[in-house]
């Protein structure tokens, strides 16, 4: 409605830079939009259409350029507005040009994040609604990492760039 402080546009909800080509841009929208840029920002390609099995509309929960290849991008989505719960986890090898889904394996949930590790490109980690997965493979099987950490929503992980530990962060405000 009018005046409730309510945007009526739609609201990027992820962007990431190439770490490997600075004009490399990718960004994500709460209405299922994910754009690149590779000159800077001057001219962007919507890529939204080039995901296959991916229902109209559905939020961009994370888009994360490589940071060991140049051209591969990962992206996760999330369907719990529309009542979805199925896992939406692609990745792309061309600068989004094909993509491939890695959610074979993954539990019937939301997912909020994909990282990859900064020194293994072929181990990746999942947050989502029920914890946290691990992939050894680039993404072509995945096991739980919940063995001592509860089954809550994580909404965020990172491998710290010089301990390299996992670090996890629930909705709940808790840290592991």
């Amino acid at each position: 409605s009018r005046h409730d402080g309510q945007g009526t546009f739609s609201t990027l909800t992820t962007v990431s830079e190439s770490p490997l080509e600075a004009d490399v841009l990718y960004t994500g929208s709460d209405d299922g939009q994910l754009q690149l840029t590779r000159d800077g920002g001057a001219k962007w390609t919507n890529l939204t259409a080039r995901i296959p099995n991916l229902p109209p509309g559905t939020f961009v929960s994370c888009v994360a350029a490589s940071v060991l290849v140049k051209g591969r991008v990962y992206a996760t989505f999330d369907g719990h507005y529309n009542d979805d719960y199925r896992p939406y986890v692609y990745a792309s090898q061309d600068y989004g040009q094909t993509w491939r889904s890695l959610s074979q394996g993954l539990p019937e949930t939301s997912v909020n994040r994909i990282r990859e590790h900064p020194r293994t490109s072929r181990l990746l980690f999942l947050a989502h609604e029920k914890g946290v997965h691990a992939s050894l493979d680039g993404g072509a099987s995945w096991i739980s990492l919940n063995t001592n950490l509860p089954a809550v929503p994580v909404d965020d992980l990172i491998v710290h760039p010089r301990e390299n530990d996992l670090i996890i962060g629930t909705h709940g405000r808790g840290v592991y």
